[in-house]
């Protein structure tokens, strides 16, 4: 059994090896912890190009997506790359940008929302 955490009616399981401070509109404050497992996606490079700058073509392949069921207002936290290229709608990742939450010197403490990828 995986950790999650419910936040009103829903439940987010921390598919990161970050801890996620949520901040919500309320002012409650909640501590979403890793829940153990990490999903990735596996890249592969296939084609180098080498000019004054090596560039090179990566192909991104989501592995162990069918592993996380989905379920009513579950929602599977992710890293923004694993969220591009899994294609799952109930994955969703932290807003890093306009969610993002600062301290006084600039460094991120937690964040406001989360984003899901536009179909």
């Amino acid at each position: 059994m995986i950790k999650s955490v419910k936040v009103g009616k829903i439940e987010l399981v921390n598919l990161t090896p970050h801890e996620i401070v949520l901040f919500s509109k309320d002012g409650t404050v909640t501590t979403i912890f890793p829940s153990g497992r990490v999903l990735r996606i596996d890249e592969k490079i296939v084609k180098e190009k080498e000019n004054d700058v090596k560039i090179v073509e990566k192909e991104f392949i989501p592995k162990e997506v069918s592993k996380f069921p989905k379920k009513e207002n579950r929602y599977y936290i992710v890293s923004l790359p694993t969220l591009f290229f899994a294609n799952r709608d109930d994955f969703i990742a932290p807003d890093t940008n306009f969610g993002a939450v600062r301290d006084q010197m600039g460094k991120i403490i937690g964040i406001k929302f989360f984003c899901k990828i536009k179909k």
